[in-house]
């Protein structure tokens, strides 16, 4: 049950935050080289965090920590204090990194937004959902590179075995 909020935007109501079993927080950087790009998933429930990190063709890493129902509603907490919202598409621009939320009731998608340097229908009155995002994963720059620098050293042992 979202709510009307200002400017015509649908706010996600306490009750629907109260229901709320599932969070999947996605960033995708902007278009660039393969070997440089990519995109992230952090799904949160009351009993774990999944992160999925990706390139444009594969999943490159995936890791699953415990989480508590203290620690979800923690989240929810946070992510309700931002007013979240659904608004009217705006132009989407080409190239750009871009974030999506979605929010879960059981099995049901009930909310799922996206922003793109400014465009999209993710609306916040407030606050950052991949700071809140990088608090409950702190690690996820370094999981990123990481992957980058594994892709790095395939492609210079490929270079060195073609040189051979």
């Amino acid at each position: 049950m979202l709510g009307l909020s200002l400017f015509g935007n649908h706010k996600v109501s306490d009750e629907d935050w109260q229901k709320t079993t599932k969070i999947v927080y996605a960033h995708s950087d902007g278009t660039i080289v393969p070997e440089l790009f990519r995109s992230y998933t952090i799904t949160v429930t009351a009993t774990e965090v999944v992160v999925e990190i990706c390139d444009y063709d594969k999943r490159l890493l995936a890791k699953c920590y415990s989480n508590s129902a203290k620690n979800f509603k923690a989240v929810i907490s946070q992510l309700q204090q931002m007013g979240v919202a659904k608004g009217k598409e705006k132009d989407f621009p080409t190239g750009g990194s871009s974030e999506s939320l979605s929010l879960y009731k059981g099995d049901q998608n009930y909310f799922s937004a996206y922003d793109s340097y400014g465009s999209g229908t993710l609306r916040l009155s407030r606050g950052s959902l991949e700071a809140v995002m990088k608090k409950l994963v702190p690690s996820i720059d370094d999981m990123v590179e990481r992957t980058r620098a594994a892709e790095r050293q395939n492609r210079l042992s490929s270079d060195a075995e073609t040189e051979n």
